[in-house]
């Protein structure tokens, strides 16, 4: 593991980052089993703490990449008859109260590919993880509305 750990030491250290995690698994399993290698590298926290199995880190944008990616899986698979219209569904026909955007047609009709293509017209979410407006904390729901 040296050599990989030197390999992954440089890349954080041209970009400036600190650490990263990674894993390898066979495709569609639904626990460890599947899981080929994992690995982590880096400080979870400056100057020493090293990164751990229990490290969690705050994923950001990949997030979206992962959800597109799950989306396009479950269309493709033709498994889902709620997923019957594909990228043209209506979000509102699937999980009608927990996205509220703008009026009421604009949240009727918006749709998978717009949410996955970021043309939903939302203002940025940059400090939504946040959970907390004026003090109190806030649910998933009310997040979202």
């Amino acid at each position: 593991m040296d050599t990989q750990d030197g390999l992954s030491q440089r890349p954080l250290a041209k970009v400036g980052a600190s650490s990263t995690a990674s894993a390898i698994s066979r495709p569609f399993t639904d626990d460890l089993r599947g899981l080929i290698i994992r690995q982590r590298f880096g400080y979870a926290k400056l100057p020493d703490t090293k990164v751990t199995p229990e490290t969690l880190f705050f994923p950001g944008s990949t997030t979206k990449t992962m959800k597109a990616a799950a989306l396009a899986h479950m269309i493709d698979s033709k498994n889902y008859s709620s997923l019957q219209d594909g990228w043209s569904t209506p979000i509102s026909s699937i999980i009608r109260d927990d996205v509220v955007v703008g009026n009421g047609w604009t949240t009727a009709h918006l749709t998978l590919a717009e949410a996955v293509s970021h043309r939903m017209g939302m203002a940025p979410h940059d400090f939504a993880w946040m959970r907390t407006e004026g003090g109190m904390t806030l649910t998933p729901a009310e997040m979202v509305k």
